[in-house]
């Protein structure tokens, strides 16, 4: 039987937009008082989306990509019309989530540092463990695997990832693993972590064919995706010129003698001796002069000589299909569209094991993605999210749902953050949050705005980066080049005109500024080199941090 795509929530009212104190006279009946010191009995599930920018979801711009199972989610429950991400790196973020700490006191800058457990300052995962929940995590990104650090509390923690080499799994394959521990345990009280990443880099929605097909001395050799994996193809060199023939498909780049993919990592070695062959190019291949990359066109022929008998060779590469911006960006659109199909089926499965009435959601993005609005430090159209703070790196979906919820379909404009979402999490759960949390409860009484502090720093970052966020202004502070930007959100929204050489000698402004500077100036000194070994690293070249 076809499963429709119809969302379990009928999209049958408008939203209301209003302020957090507004709407906390709906949800009081979410935290009674006598309830504060001892948990609900729901379970709940957080789900992080990887990547994912807010102006991408439907619910918050229609004019984004159509999700409409996260639309659903949204009516039935609250939406966050102004969350923020404090620093767009995966690891930090979700570590600041967990700990309700910013990611300089917990020493975790990059993807591939450690988060160490911190004895006093347990993350609420912790809290929900002590209190007899059966707790679980399901992570779909390398850089989140348990060796880093954000296992405390969780009983089960899975981030294996596929034997092809991919340090990254799709929400599919993270909901048929997540499906049978509900099943599990349906009838226990838990707390579930559920981690989709589908629009983080590379942008490739699991329907794409493979696009490379390899061949040796025109045998066949098989079809290869590039951009999921580092390929390894054990191969037999026959005495002589061999003949490596490479045939790319990208639909993408009609042109019939335009560069179709670009290798990263492109080797032919010895099993035994560990050497590398040297091969020749005598059609559709170079290395390109500044990267080192290979560029190959739509057929590629390379020769390669063994000047001795049969000889057993791997060949190993690693590369991506050369895509235009326009379907750059459309590639990422129909990945969000992926994932909320996917989450659709989270739903479902919900609905199914009879656990949609007694659990509540939390639904979060980690950080944003620029989509080529912004030049990056070389001058080139950025893609990505390490480098900038500009809004759509960091403007972020939040989304709260509860069964018990009063009324729905509200929205709420009063600015939040990453630091909010433990002590959200704990508050509606009946707990009270703990004392070194420096985030607040979104359904706080009397929640007024306050300055949110964002960062992104080198090493995978090109500059150390700082921000003070005070809606609507956003400041902006690199210190390498001693540049400081300000940006009017009110009047501009994306942040792409710095109104700071008209506003410098403002008092407020320049008050603002030496405080920014201050706290730049006191994380730098502070902060350690990061350190990562061989196979973090590894890890991290594959899926875009570093180079």
């Amino acid at each position: 039987m076809k499963k429709s795509n119809t969302p379990l929530i009928p999209r049958s009212r408008l939203f209301r937009m209003v302020s957090v104190q507004t709407a906390l006279g709906l949800l009081v009946l979410l935290s009674p008082p006598g309830c504060r010191k001892s948990p609900a009995p729901y379970n709940f599930i957080l789900v992080t989306l990887d990547t994912q920018r807010a102006d991408h979801l439907s619910c918050y711009n229609p004019t984004g990509a159509s999700t409409p199972h996260l639309d659903a989610l949204a009516e039935a429950g609250v939406l966050f019309e102004n969350c923020f991400s404090i620093i767009p790196i995966t690891l930090p973020a979700h570590a600041a989530m967990f700990y309700s700490l910013p990611p300089h006191e917990l020493h975790v800058y990059n993807n591939g540092d450690k988060v160490v457990p911190l004895p006093r300052r347990p993350s609420f995962v912790e809290i929900f463990q002590r209190h007899g929940f059966a707790t679980a995590a399901f992570v779909s990104l390398g850089v989140l695997q348990s060796k880093f650090g954000l296992d405390g509390g969780f009983d089960d923690y899975i981030g294996d990832f596929p034997k092809d080499g991919r340090m990254f799994r799709t929400a599919g394959e993270v909901n048929a693993e997540v499906f049978p521990w509900l099943e599990k345990h349906k009838t226990e009280k838990f707390f579930l972590w559920v981690h989709y990443s589908d629009p983080h880099h590379p942008y490739y929605p699991p329907d794409l064919p493979p696009e490379l097909t390899v061949y040796l001395n025109n045998r066949s050799l098989g079809e290869f995706h590039l951009n999921k994996s580092v390929n390894r193809i054990p191969m037999t060199l026959a005495p002589g010129d061999n003949e490596l023939r490479l045939e790319t498909y990208n639909p993408h780049v009609p042109k019939p003698d335009g560069n179709k993919a670009n290798f990263m990592q492109f080797a032919l070695t010895d099993t035994e001796s560990e050497n590398d062959f040297t091969f020749v190019s005598t059609r559709g291949w170079r290395r390109h002069p500044e990267t080192g990359y290979y560029l190959a066109k739509k057929i590629s022929r390379l020769l390669v000589e063994n000047p001795g008998g049969p000889k057993a060779v791997e060949l190993t590469f690693q590369g991506n299909l050369i895509v235009p911006r326009p379907q750059m960006r459309r590639l990422y659109r129909q990945e969000v569209e992926y994932m909320d199909a996917q989450f659709g089926e989270l739903q479902r499965r919900l609905e199914e094991l009879g656990l949609r009435g007694r659990t509540r959601m939390l639904v979060v993005g980690d950080h944003g993605e620029g989509l080529g609005e912004y030049l990056n430090y070389n001058g080139g159209r950025d893609f990505g999210h390490i480098n900038f703070l500009y809004d759509i790196y960091t403007h972020v979906p939040l989304i709260l749902f509860s069964p018990d919820f009063e009324e729905t379909g509200v929205r709420i404009q009063t600015p939040v953050d990453l630091l909010d979402i433990a002590p959200t999490i704990m508050s509606l759960s009946g707990m009270s949050p703990l004392r070194h949390f420096q985030g607040r409860s979104a359904l706080r009484k009397n929640m007024s705005p306050r300055r949110i502090f964002q960062a992104t720093y080198r090493t995978q970052a090109d500059r150390d980066t700082f921000a003070f966020l005070e809606p609507p202004l956003h400041l902006i502070f690199t210190p390498q080049e001693q540049r400081v930007q300000l940006f009017d959100l009110a009047r501009d929204p994306q942040g792409k005109i710095d109104v700071m050489p008209e506003r410098s000698e403002d008092p407020a402004i320049r008050a603002l500024r030496l405080d920014l500077e201050r706290a730049a100036r006191d994380i730098l000194k502070n902060k350690p080199e990061s350190k990562v070994d061989d196979k973090t690293r590894e890890m991290l070249k594959a899926l875009g941090y570093i180079k």
